[in-house]
């Protein structure tokens, strides 16, 4: 478990996160799965051809980039 959970949080209730983290493990499994196919589909649509055609195709990459980027910070939230 990340320490970010606890960051800024009353110690009262870190026991609490702690517990409610350990007991949500098959949703977080799943939400897991569900960042990851986003992931791959953002992925595959990156490496379009089409993408080639737009102006903005270095803003499309940055958006693809940052995108993936966050989606990685939460599944490691997650794990």
């Amino acid at each position: 478990m990340n320490k970010i959970w606890f960051k800024g949080v009353e110690p009262d209730y870190v026991k609490e996160i702690r517990g409610d983290y350990a007991s949500s493990l098959v949703t977080r499994k799943r939400l897991t799965q569900i960042l990851e196919e986003k992931k791959k589909v953002n992925a595959t649509g990156a490496l379009s051809k089409d993408n080639y055609a737009s102006p903005n195709l270095s803003m499309l990459q940055a958006d693809n980039i940052g995108y993936q980027r966050a989606l990685e910070e939460i599944i490691k939230l997650l794990e």
